[in-house]
């Protein structure tokens, strides 16, 4: 018999627990593997994987202003077939999603709000 689900416990979906191994090995693949000075401090903060597994968004943090974001960027394109390939025989799936990185704005986000906010209070 299996379990049922109670509203305490929440079951990850197949596509969760990919998105959560490509989180590890493509942020440790940048601090240890890629060469590239453009990315840098680019760090992943999140991952989403299609339920088929065919496709994935690295959804990447980095820090300075615009022209060092998208230097980060056009880095992080350049890497893509790298990553990968490098990602092929570390998931161990028949297919491996196809990498789309993106640049994730909320902690700029975050920064202009906390700004705006400290401004109100003066």
């Amino acid at each position: 018999m299996g379990r049922q689900s109670t509203g305490k416990y929440r079951h990850f979906s197949r596509a969760d627990r990919v998105a959560d191994l490509i989180m590890r090995e493509v942020g440790t693949f940048l601090l240890t593997k890629i060469n590239d000075p453009r990315i840098g401090f680019a760090t992943v903060v999140k991952v989403k994987v299609s339920p088929d597994l065919r496709l994935s968004r690295i959804y990447v943090s980095v820090m300075g202003d615009e022209q060092r974001k998208r230097e980060a960027m056009m880095g992080l394109v350049s890497a893509t077939g790298y990553v990968q390939k490098a990602m092929a025989g570390k998931l161990g799936l028949r297919f491996t999603p196809k990498v789309t990185f993106y640049l994730d704005e909320s902690m700029d986000y975050a920064e202009r709000i906390n700004a705006m906010l400290k401004e109100l209070n003066e």
